[in-house]
């Protein structure tokens, strides 16, 4: 997968992850268009989308699967400034940028 999306639930903005390397367990890592803001897997806690300090403030709803290679599709949670919005997580193959 070289791109996912995040669209906001509550009022539809879009955000756009470019896939930008490999981790060293060999998953990637995907960076926000528009940011330091990266979608990756960290040990302990699975998938998830982290800040510019590398702090988790995002995670899929459902779970990461047990060794799951990218980022599992589908409704995330988000946790910052008070706020907790509900995004839905799609692979952005094909899509125009």
């Amino acid at each position: 997968m070289e791109a996912v999306e995040f669209v906001r639930l509550s009022d539809g903005p879009t955000h756009r992850f470019e896939r930008e390397g490999e981790e060293a367990d060999g998953r990637p890592v995907y960076r926000r268009a528009d940011g330091v803001v990266r979608c990756r897997w960290l040990e302990g806690v699975g998938w998830c989308v982290v800040d510019g300090e590398g702090l988790p403030n995002g995670w899929p709803l459902a779970g990461s699967p047990p060794g799951a290679a990218t980022p599992p599709a589908g409704r995330w949670r988000s946790a910052k400034a008070g706020r907790s919005p509900l995004s839905h997580m799609v692979p952005a193959e094909g899509r125009a940028r």
